[in-house]
């Protein structure tokens, strides 16, 4: 599309509102992505009339409708908090080992959206706890190895995502020639 980097930089520099409606668009399809999880959510763990009910109070919301218009960090990081979320519920259900890897990866793109949402790094290990909560005060080795195997993966899953994505922040700060430092 672009021969190279600089006639990208260019139509960037020249006419940015076709990036700002891209941005819009991703925004607003995390905003309803957060809506349609969060009634799953609540009717996986209540019912579906509470489902409806969050999905109906947070589409409702003032706050989360504006910021689902405009290009903010907070609601990609509501989403990916809330599949953090669902990813520890399934945690506690199954203890499988693809969860794990999926709560460090959204947890890892929702610190790399937002730095506050690093306390999901405890949620992850609080529900590995609560799963493993039979063999938490047995003398037997296994609950550390269970931990190291699991909770490891996740650590360096969301570090290297956090990692990959301040190269790109820094990358396109060098196209724009805007740097946030």
């Amino acid at each position: 599309i672009f021969p190279d980097i600089e006639n990208f930089r260019n139509l960037y520099l020249s006419d940015p509102s076709n990036f700002y409606l891209i941005g819009r668009v991703i925004s607003v399809s995390f905003g309803i992505g957060t809506v349609w999880i969060l009634y799953y959510l609540g009717k996986k763990l209540y019912n579906q009339k509470v489902g409806l009910m969050a999905a109906l109070f947070l589409s409702a919301s003032f706050i989360h409708s504006m910021h689902s218009q405009f290009v903010r960090p907070d609601i990609p990081a509501t989403f990916f908090t809330i599949m953090t979320i669902l990813c520890c519920l399934k945690i506690l259900e199954t203890k499988e080992r693809r969860y794990y890897i999926c709560a460090g990866v959204f947890t890892g793109l929702a610190i790399a959206t937002k730095f506050t949402c690093g306390i999901l790094l405890l949620l992850i290990f609080a529900s590995h706890m609560a799963a493993n909560k039979d063999v938490l005060f047995s003398k037997d080795k296994k609950f550390a190895e269970s931990s190291f195997i699991y909770v490891l993966p996740v650590i360096i899953g969301a570090l290297l995502i956090i990692g990959c994505i301040a190269v790109s922040v820094i990358n396109v700060s060098f196209f724009t020639g805007k740097y946030i430092f």
